[in-house]
């Protein structure tokens, strides 16, 4: 008796271990072919890429998800037209230093000529001298006759040809001078030109769309070869709007907990980009209607929850936020809401607010015309 008693208790023991091996082996094989889940949010911080020119994109670098490198060039933009700007405008700097140098050697050769100008009436001057000072020795020796009167007559001929060559002389001189260039407009235009050059460089350089910073690539928005073979140009863009529309969400929601009123804002403001929001979406939006302490930030909620007002369950939250507001303002904003959408189902939760002793008379009245077109 005793030795059988000892065998089904072994017998036992060993079936509840091997039972016990094949529940964990069942427990084990039904996790991995059906884990669990659990809802969960990503944050992180990212920064909207747009390349500064525009053209034609003739080659792209990255993929979505993938890592790059600070200076890693992500896409290339046709740059043909940019090179041919850029021989423009040096082609018009070369141009400008050789007209320069040009005026340049104009200005010398002037100078030149204003100094034999100048030379010239130095010696007219001493010409002009020389004759009033022979009239002047003349002039007395006419009275005892060492001289006569026709030698004075010349002296003094030769002094007014010396005047009138002198006179000549200086206009000839100061028209010499005033006819002397100068390169000082060449030189701002050649600054001009030389700044158009420097931005079309810029404009070339930027032809290759660079990675600020290391990070990684994700909603990747920028165009497709349309000849490449196997391409799928309505599957590839409905893709890439489903990763764009993903991001945008993403970034709602994040901004949405942001502590700043503005960037809550700017949050709320991404609902214009999403035209199907999900469920979510919806509770993140309600949520901000009923618990944001910044009055400006529920009013453009409820400006962005109108445009949802086709789904049931917008409507609902709308109406049972009514009575969950304290600001006049939204109160009057939500009533202009329930009759614009004609919400009877309204009507209860306003007339639950007016119950409230401490109603704004101004909102009291608002509403109770409200409940009168509703009905």
């Amino acid at each position: 008796m005793s030795t059988g008693a000892t065998l089904r208790g072994k017998i036992i023991a060993y079936g509840c271990i091997g039972a016990a091996l094949v529940l964990c082996v069942a427990v084990l094989f039904a996790i991995d072919r059906r884990p669990r889940t659990h809802d969960a949010r990503l944050f992180a911080y990212s920064a909207a890429m747009a390349s500064e020119i525009n053209g034609r994109v003739v080659r792209i670098w990255v993929r979505n998800d993938e890592r790059v490198s600070k200076g890693a060039t992500l896409i290339q933009i046709d740059p043909v037209p940019y090179e041919m700007q850029l021989r423009q405008a040096r082609a018009q700097v070369a141009a400008l230093k050789a007209q320069i140098a040009l005026t340049g050697r104009q200005v010398t050769s002037q100078g030149s000529g204003v100094q034999a100008a100048e030379s010239q009436v130095q010696k007219a001057r001493e010409l002009l001298k020389n004759s009033e000072d022979t009239v002047k020795r003349l002039e007395p020796l006419l009275g005892p006759g060492y001289v006569t009167q026709q030698q004075l007559d010349d002296a003094r001929t030769n002094e007014a040809s010396a005047r009138a060559s002198l006179n000549a002389l200086s206009k000839n001189a100061t028209q010499a001078r005033q006819a002397v260039g100068d390169t000082e407009s060449l030189q701002a235009q050649l600054a001009g030109a030389e700044a158009a050059e420097a931005l079309a460089a810029r404009n070339l350089d930027l032809t290759n769309l660079r990675a600020p910073f290391d990070g990684i690539v994700v909603g990747l928005g920028i165009g497709f070869l349309i000849n490449h073979q196997g391409y799928d140009s309505k599957k590839e863009m409905a893709a890439l709007s489903s990763q764009v529309h993903d991001m945008k969400e993403m970034m709602m929601l994040s901004l949405l907990e942001n502590p700043s009123a503005s960037e809550r804002i700017r949050g709320v403001s991404y609902t214009n980009e999403i035209k199907s929001a999900n469920k979510e979406v919806i509770n993140a939006l309600l949520s901000t209607l009923n618990n944001d302490p910044n009055v400006n930030v529920r009013l453009v909620t409820l400006e962005a929850l109108t445009q949802y007002s086709n789904d049931a369950t917008v409507r609902e939250g709308l109406v049972q936020s009514i009575v969950q507001q304290d600001s006049p303002l939204v109160q009057a904003a939500l009533a202009d809401v329930m009759l614009k959408l004609q919400e009877k189902k309204s009507v209860q939760s306003f007339k639950k607010l007016l119950q409230q002793k401490d109603l704004d008379h101004s909102i009291r009245s608002k509403i109770e015309q409200t409940i009168t077109k509703l009905i």
